[in-house]
């Protein structure tokens, strides 16, 4: 044998590179029988260990009659088993192998497989029906790719399988492969099947094991056909055992791990399931065990669980009965298998959303296709809870026994915790700490009847006892109930709980669950039979009534009503009327006792209450602000002070529905004993009241009602507006005398002689609003006087004496708690509209306007006072220096004051008067802002609200004209310190009529007062730079000071002379006056009289004009043109052409309002002139000598000429030392000026008058 495979190794060597030319050959051989044509285009050979491989190339089987293409591979591997041929046995193929198939593999309908459109069963027969006598054959597939083809489906899934490995032999068919999922599909999926090749036991069974990782359970489920619509998503590995015969399972065994897995709208989170799934059938049924089930979320863990279904089977196969228990049912997890229960039942799960858990539950179901159903259930309920949604009730850990049959059933409750919600009957869940009895129900042929003997509910509010029939007929009548219980609540809100909501009125309901706040019921008794459906039994159909023992009722018994507390209260509640006639009642310190509370009709609830008693009236006062009669007195009961004892009849009908209960009434009838009544903290009370009051909804009248205020008696009357279309309800008059010292007294404010009187009438009208309707007036006060008896010290216009009659009549309104307004008027000019808010507890004026003249009525959307109107005449010196006095409080009044627009014919400020000014003035971030305009004064001013930090005041002015002070102006009203710092920018500036054009400067604030230090004033003709100041100074009575130093500088000195109001008396174009001046106290007009200083004034060339006496104000310091007239007539000869002058130039000192001089001269080509002396600055008058010399030689005449001598010496001398030049004896005349600046005396005059002159003012010694 040896020698033969030698030779046949040797051969196929030979032949191996030859083979494909007996492709042909092979074909026909192979060919020759069965129903499939194979073929290929090439065939080599080769060696291996084995022994001869052939290799076809593009191998493909047909079905020779449809020459469809079954099988299709790149290549395929054929080896023969050269062994078993030395051996003895025939040459045959031991292993095949198979290389890049294609494959279409298609599920059908029916559960199976079609592969390349040939039933699967075919296939399998290969492996079943393999032949004896075969020793070993493999099969193999490489890169095998599949195309799975789903039933009504056009999607296609693509496999890619590395290997799939089958191995067949005598004794045993195994097949395996493993390969990755698509992953629409899966992770990983491991096939191992194997079957004995028995030819003894035909039917031997195939042995299949399955590990699959992270299937999809959605596409695996789509894959078989099937849908669920609520099935979202999840994933199960899977270890599988299965035994199959004959296509019939015989034993599973399976570990299943499901992770993920949304089940639509109750998977609100992923479940994850675990368990040992057990099956097994035999001819008697068969059994299905789930062990170690558990079921659980990444949040909650269910109890482990076995689960237990036996079927037991007839002949016919037909289940007879089924047994099924679970040791533990999770209800909850019922709905999710909503898709593997009936429609019905799912529904009724659902409506009834059962959860907790059953232990050892078990079902016995009989013939359960058959028509003779019947079945047994029994469980222990652990924490069970139900809805039952079309009776809104639920009911929540239960803990019992239960068992059903088909004829009814029985529930021994014994638990713990138990909650009960019906929404139709309880208005919140209870919950009982202890619930036990039994409960029994029977199925007749009538209905159910539903009863228990004593049932037991206790909690720590509730205790009863109850027996209970029940009767359910099926005709849809409604049940019939008998009813006794006997009870007590600790608490009574617990008790509206308890409250059949859907039987009873919805208002009384309502009204009960509002109103009773707290309490306790000793002892209670319900008795009720009857039809459900007739509940109350208003028409004697039954029977209903409670009756109960109260103690500690706090009652709410309207919404806007106080509470009330019944200490003790018997309550009946019979039929359709509740009462109470034996009470002890209080509320706000008010005592009743027995007082009739009913509700007649339950269906139309009304709370009556009529009560008789006597209590104080704060105790009264506060009863009625805690109720709805504070907002028919606009509730305005807790400003009134109350002292004081009454007596009261009270009667109030309440209605309880909702929509009627502003319908209420009440009638009170107040008898006050010598009470004390007051409007507010602020207000003196009213005391000594006695009379009758009488109130109700729509009236308030008085009987003899009186007392004393304000120290003195008066008359009140109440009375009810008559007029239907009124908006006031009531008004309260009180009429009376009063003084101020009175008000001052019982006011405790000091007018400080501000206001003063005695003995003056006043009517107060309290008028009442009705609040019945959709927007009720303001209730205000109204008072009225004639101020007759009364001074008011005030300046004009709000003053006036004793005997003048000056109607005040002011309304004080109050629209809210929080706000107050005042309109009213001060005859003749003075009216008013403010509004006051409240801050805390105090009052403070918030916006409003006060109007001079004839009032026009504006909108004041702004906070502040508004001051708008006409005036004649406004004083503001007067109400400054009231305000320094401290009687007014400047700074508050001020800052009141939001807007100005005024119009004054005279307005005086600082003793100067402005006529028909226009003063428009509104706060700014720092101050006022203020536009004036009229005759004297038009521009913007800018005034900071306190003189007293850095600020300035700004005047940026068009036009200001300063008037002289009035005569009887007090200059010490204010001082330096009184102002901050002045900033001046005027454009045309007048001071007592004098022009001076432009003024532009700064007065600075310092320690000391204010100080300029660049003042300017220019026009036209002339400018003035000077520093001045206003400042403290203790050396003088004023303690104060003001001084000016500067220059004014004069081109024309006509036209400045004529700007300052004097005849243009000198012609020059170059005039310059030094000025340094001070004296005590302020800017005053009689600042002349007090003046201490000097002034230089200097002319450069230029003319002296003729004095036309009469023809205005003279300059007085320039005497000197005083002299023209005479020289004229002295020296007709010298001055016949003119007085001109080359300079005029002179120091004057000036003390006390008279400037003296002894250097005053005038130098001229004609003459020079010398003028010592006194001017009076104050009676404006000369006493004055004056020396003339001519440059025209011995020209004086002989009335002038004098005898030489020391008199004459010395007034040479003097005048040498006036025209720094020396003097010719005989050339110079003398002249006493005297007499009014307008008409002087000039007389001629001698040198000893001259010296004895200059010596009397002081010029020589």
């Amino acid at each position: 044998m040896v020698v033969i495979a030698l030779i046949i190794i040797g051969i196929v060597g030979i032949y191996t590179p030859r083979v494909n030319e007996y492709r042909d050959d092979f074909k026909s051989w192979v060919n020759q029988e069965g129903d499939y044509h194979f073929d290929f285009t090439e065939v080599g050979a080769r060696w291996n260990w084995g022994g001869p491989e052939l290799i076809f190339f593009n191998p493909e089987i047909k079905n020779k009659n449809t020459q469809k293409s079954l099988f299709a591979a790149n290549e395929a591997y054929a080896e023969f088993g050269i062994i078993d041929f030395i051996l003895g046995r025939s040459l045959a193929i031991d292993q095949l192998r198979f290389s890049t198939i294609d494959l279409e593999l298609m599920y059908t309908r029916s559960g199976g497989f079609v592969l390349q459109g040939i039933n699967f069963d075919v296939f399998s027969s290969f492996f079943t029906n393999a032949p004896s006598d075969i020793t070993s054959f493999e099969l193999t597939g490489e890169d095998v790719r599949l195309n799975l083809k789903l039933p009504d489906s056009e999607q296609e899934i693509d496999f890619l399988i590395p290997l799939i490995e089958a191995n067949i032999d005598a004794q045993e068919v195994k097949i395996d492969s493993a390969f990755n999922l698509p992953k629409i599909i899966g992770s990983s999926l491991l096939i191992s099947a194997s079957k004995r090749n028995d030819s003894k036991n035909i039917s031997s069974e195939w042995m299949l094991y399955l590990e699959g990782k992270s299937i999809d359970i959605q596409e695996l489920i789509r894959l078989q056909g099937h849908k669920i619509d609520d099935f979202q998503d999840g994933f199960v590995d899977i270890d599988v055992w299965m035994e199959l015969n004959s296509k019939e399972l015989d034993r599973v065994t399976a570990d299943l791990i499901i992770s993920d897995l949304l089940l639509g709208e109750y998977s609100k989170e992923p479940l994850f399931i675990e368990s040992r799934l057990e099956y097994s059938a035999s001819e008697f049924g068969w059994l299905t065990v789930l062990d170690k089930f558990k079921f659980y979320t990444q949040e909650t863990n269910w109890p482990e669980s076995r689960i237990q279904i036996q079927a037991y089977k007839n002949d016919q196969d037909k289940i007879t009965t089924l047994d099924t228990s679970a040791s533990i049912v999770v209800l909850e997890n019922l709905r999710l298998f909503e898709e593997w229960i009936d429609e019905d039942s799912i529904n009724y799960i659902k409506s009834i959303n059962p959860r907790g858990l059953l232990r050892d539950a078990k079902l016995n179901i009989s013939n359960p296709n058959g028509s003779n159903l019947t079945y047994n259930f029994s469980a222990l309920l652990d924490g069970v809870g139900i809805n039952l949604k079309e009776n809104k009730a639920e009911l929540d850990g239960l803990n019992g026994l239960i068992n059903i049959n088909k004829n009814g059933g029985r529930l021994n409750i014994d638990t713990k915790n138990l909650g009960i919600k019906f929404e139709n009957y309880f208005n919140s869940k209870l919950i009982f700490e202890f619930a036990a009895g039994e409960i029994i129900w029977r199925q007749g042929e009538s209905g159910v009847m539903i009863s228990t003997d004593q049932f037991n509910l206790e909690n720590s509010d509730f205790v009863s006892n109850s027996q209970i029939k029940l009767s359910i007929p099926d005709n849809q009548k409604t049940p019939y109930v008998d009813i006794e219980s006997n009870w007590s609540v600790n608490d009574i809100t617990v008790l509206k709980s308890l409250i059949a909501k859907e039987k009873l009125n919805p208002n009384l309901y309502d009204w009960i669950q509002e109103s009773m706040l707290a309490g306790e019921i000793e002892s209670g008794k319900i008795r009720m039979v009857g039809s459900i459906g007739d509940f109350p039994f208003p028409e004697k159909e039954g029977i209903f009534q409670i009756d109960a023992k109260i103690k500690n009722l706090l009652l709410k018994y309207a919404k806007d009503w106080p509470q009330t507390k019944a200490e003790e209260m018997e309550l009946t509640f019979k039929r359709n009327h509740i009462y109470s006639h034996k009470n002890k009642l209080s509320s706000h310190g008010i005592e009743i006792q027995n007082a009739s509370i009913e509700i007649n009709n339950i269906f139309n609830p009304v709370l009556i209450i009529d009560a008789d008693f006597s209590s104080r009236l704060t105790d009264m006062q506060e009863f009625m602000i805690a109720s709805p009669i504070d907002k028919f007195f606009g509730r305005k009961l807790r400003n009134i002070i109350l002292g004081g004892q009454s007596d009261y009849n009270l009667y109030v009908d309440l209605p309880l529905r909702l929509k009627e209960r502003e319908r209420y009434n009440f009638i009170a009838r107040v008898k006050p004993k010598n009470a004390q009544v007051g409007l507010s903290m602020e207000i003196p009370v009213i005391s000594d009241l006695n009379g009758v009051i009488n109130m109700s909804r729509r009236q308030l009248f008085s009987e003899n009602l009186s007392g004393i205020f304000l120290g003195a008696p008066i008359n009140v009357n109440l009375s009810k507006v008559t007029e239907i279309d009124s908006l006031m309800s009531s008004i309260i008059n009180i009429s009376g005398k009063t003084s101020i010292d009175s008000i001052e007294k019982y006011f405790n404010y000091d007018f400080d002689k501000i206001i003063e009187g005695n003995n003056f009438n006043y009517v107060l009208d309290l008028h009442l609003p009705r609040y019945d309707v959709d927007e009720p007036n303001a209730f205000y006060v109204n008072i009225k006087t004639d101020l007759t008896g009364v001074r008011i010290n005030l300046p004009y216009p709000l003053g006036k004496d004793f005997a003048d009659i000056q109607k005040l009549d002011v309304n004080l309104l109050f629209p809210s708690d929080e706000i107050i307004k005042s309109e009213g008027g001060l005859s003749p000019d003075v009216n008013w509209d403010l509004s006051f808010k409240k801050d805390i507890n105090a009052w403070e004026f918030d916006r409003g306007t006060l109007y001079f003249g004839e009032r026009v009525l504006e909108s004041t959307d702004s906070r502040g006072l508004h001051l708008r109107g006409e005036i004649d005449q406004l004083l503001f010196d007067d109400w400054f220096r009231l305000s320094k006095s401290n009687k007014v409080e400047s700074s508050s009044t001020t800052n009141f004051i939001r807007s100005v627009n005024l119009n004054m014919q005279t307005f005086e400020l600082f003793g100067r008067s402005f006529s028909n000014q226009r003063v428009i003035a509104d706060r700014g971030a720092e101050g006022w802002i203020m536009r004036v305009s009229g005759e004297d004064a038009e521009g913007l001013i800018n005034l900071p609200y306190r003189f007293d930090n850095e600020l300035p005041i700004v005047l940026d002015m068009n036009r200001l004209n300063l008037k002289a002070v009035q005569s009887d102006w007090k200059a010490d009203t204010v001082g330096p310190l009184d102002f901050p710092s002045i900033n001046l920018s005027i454009k045309d500036f007048t001071y007592t009529d004098l022009s001076f054009g432009s003024l532009n400067g700064i007065f600075s604030r310092f320690e000391d007062g204010l100080r300029a230090l660049n003042l300017e004033t220019e026009s036209e003709s002339f400018k003035v730079n000077a520093n001045a100041g206003w400042v403290i100074d203790a050396t003088n009575k004023f303690e104060q000071h003001t001084y000016v130093e500067g220059t004014l500088i004069s081109t024309n000195t006509k036209e400045t002379l004529t700007d300052l109001g004097y005849q243009p008396i000198i012609a020059s174009n170059d005039m310059a006056i030094d000025i340094d001046v001070k004296w005590p106290g302020g800017p005053r007009e009689d600042f002349i009289e007090h003046m201490q200083g000097s002034i230089n004034t200097r002319l450069g060339a230029g003319q002296l004009e003729e004095i036309e006496p009469g023809a205005g104000r003279i300059f007085g310091l320039l005497s000197i043109v005083a002299l023209p007239r005479r020289l004229s007539l002295d020296f007709r000869d010298v001055f016949n052409k003119g007085f001109g002058f080359d300079e005029i130039s002179g120091n004057f000192n000036i003390n006390n309002g008279k400037a003296i001089t002894c250097n005053f001269n005038l130098s001229g080509p004609a003459a020079d002139i010398g003028v010592i002396g006194n001017v009076d600055l104050i009676a404006m008058e000369y006493d004055q000598n004056a020396i003339v010399s001519t440059n025209y030689g011995n020209t004086l005449p002989i009335v002038g000429a004098v005898v030489a001598g020391p008199p004459v010496a010395a007034a040479l001398l003097l005048f040498s030392q006036v025209f720094k030049k020396p003097l010719q004896e005989m050339a110079q005349i003398y002249y006493d000026v005297l007499g009014t600046f307008e008409v002087p005396s000039v007389n001629n005059s001698d040198a000893q008058n001259f010296a004895l002159n200059s010596a009397r003012h002081g010029c020589t010694s």
